[in-house]
């Protein structure tokens, strides 16, 4: 008989336990204690944490003024709204560059169609995938 894969243990052990997953195996949220703002993923709260640390930093193209969460940007192409795309951050740094931060633990197609459609509406736009924190 197969062994079940580390994603569907995981879900075993969920079952076990009555802890609701996502379809991927991660935990439903993950809670930033000091400050109890939620956050989809305990990569994208470590990563939050990063740019608090950025907003004292000493060089000026590293240093973070302000960070917005779960920003909606409309993907249009020929006046048809394709899909909504959120974006976990956008960070906006003392020299007055904007960039949109994407917190990835897994690439599903979907995340695929989107980023290419980013790239390719705003060209100008800086758009950044974090993979590890």
């Amino acid at each position: 008989m197969r062994r079940p894969g580390p994603i569907a243990r995981k879900l075993e052990q969920a079952n076990r336990l009555r802890v609701r997953t996502h379809k991927y195996g991660t935990a439903p949220k993950a809670e930033r204690s000091r400050l109890g703002v939620l956050y989809d993923s305990k990569l994208e709260m470590k990563y939050a944490a990063k740019l608090d640390l950025l907003r004292h930093a000493i060089r000026e193209d590293e240093r973070v003024v302000d960070v917005r969460r779960q920003v909606s940007i409309p993907l249009e192409v020929n006046g048809h709204l394709i899909c909504t795309y959120r974006c976990d951050f956008e960070v906006i740094y003392a020299d007055g560059r904007v960039e949109l931060h994407e917190v990835k633990g897994l690439s599903t197609p979907e995340w695929r169609i989107k980023e290419r459609l980013v790239r390719a509406l705003f060209p100008g736009q800086t758009l950044r995938v974090i993979k590890k924190v």
